[in-house]
């Protein structure tokens, strides 16, 4: 089974939250109520016991992932361990892998050649901040404890989770620049969710897009990250206001460790709080299309393009159709960006005398989109 995380519409993505636990403490983690609290080792083999039965009798999926979260999974790699090599010694009819993600502090060397030699069936992608810099600026100080080229070097595909603070926003360009400098690919930066963006941070936020966009422009063979991926023309296509973004609820589930079940793990006690967990668990049934619906959204001239998080809708404004506006602007400087990007980059191809294929002869269609129909300020 491939690594690619959502790669089949057939995929079901069981994240299992192992601890509760991490070593340390990001400027912008979301992990709001940490504790000392663990999976036990049997109850992790009831589960994927379980999540194998029900995969080979679903007519909805045919191959499923195990995620490891915390906290921070290296905190029990022993526990990590014990479960995979346990599940790897059953005989199942289902084609599966184990992932997880790290901000690779508590790596030894021990871990490291076990890493190496499970890489085909374990596969680990590294949270990891840009420059070295902005790494210790949100991540306690913790650069000089992480070896990136293991990662880099041991899971080329994987990448890197870049995430964006407004304290480190001014390296953004640099960031990205410096990853594909050491050979990171396929890795994504996103602004942080629940943190405060001045009008500044908006600004400062468009300059290093603008620094990104002339990169990538002046290096046409580098892959660019998803904030520059986005087909623009997809907005000229009619879409339903109430698709649902993602699989959450639906084919993603994840169980605390104390074996609840939550959507996703943005909805579990150590990000929600106890009673507001326990309080979605009551009325949310995310199959209707209803409830992951947002009348504001419904006229937005991006709404094709748009990305939503219900976890972090439901956190930060009680409902998970409802998004926190800020996010919105962040988006609208990312397109208008992106737009420019794209235009520069037709143009570049038009003077080399080089063919559009058919994206970008969609692309040109969603360019003329945006100018005379502008995001819609609200």
């Amino acid at each position: 089974m491939s690594s690619n995380k959502n790669s089949s519409s057939r995929h079901r993505s069981c994240t299992l939250v192992i601890t509760h636990s991490c070593n340390l403490n990001c400027v912008y983690c979301y992990e709001k109520y940490k504790d000392e609290h663990y999976m036990l080792l049997e109850l992790a083999k009831e589960i994927i016991t379980k999540e194998f039965e029900f995969v080979k009798n679903s007519p909805d999926f045919d191959e499923i992932e195990f995620d490891f979260m915390g906290g921070e999974p290296f905190v029990k790699f022993d526990l990590m361990k014990e479960i995979m090599e346990w599940t790897w010694s059953q005989k199942w009819e289902v084609p599966y892998i184990f992932f997880t993600t790290t901000n690779g502090t508590l790596i030894t060397d021990e871990i490291k050649q076990w890493l190496v030699k499970h890489k085909e069936r374990f596969v680990v992608g590294i949270s990891y901040d840009g420059t070295e810099e902005s790494q210790d600026m949100n991540r306690t100080n913790c650069a000089s404890k992480v070896d990136l080229d293991f990662f880099l070097k041991t899971y080329p595909e994987q990448g890197a989770k870049m995430t964006i603070s407004p304290d480190s926003l001014k390296n953004l360009a640099s960031g990205v620049i410096y990853l594909i400098e050491k050979g990171a690919k396929n890795f994504s930066a996103n602004c942080g969710y629940g943190q405060v963006w001045s009008e500044e941070d908006k600004k400062e936020f468009r300059k290093q897009l603008m620094i990104l966009a002339d990169y990538y422009l002046e290096h046409p063979n580098v892959e660019t990250i998803p904030m520059f991926a986005r087909r623009i023309g997809l907005l000229t296509i009619e879409r339903n206001p109430k698709q649902k973004w993602c699989g959450t609820g639906t084919h993603m589930i994840t169980y605390d460790v104390d074996g609840k079940t939550y959507p996703c793990h943005l909805f579990t006690p150590m990000v929600l709080g106890t009673q507001k967990a326990a309080e979605l668990q009551e009325k949310m049934d995310f199959s209707s299309q209803e409830v992951n619906t947002d009348p504001f959204c419904a006229d937005c001239s991006l709404l094709n393009i748009c990305p939503t998080c219900y976890g972090f809708n439901y956190r930060d404004t009680g409902n998970i159709a409802t998004r926190e506006k800020t996010m919105c602007e962040l988006f609208r400087i990312q397109i208008s960006v992106l737009a420019y990007y794209t235009q520069e980059l037709l143009r570049k191809k038009k003077e080399a005398g080089i063919p559009f294929d058919n994206d970008d002869r969609l692309d040109a269609k969603g360019l003329l989109f945006l100018k005379d129909n502008p995001p819609k300020e609200k």
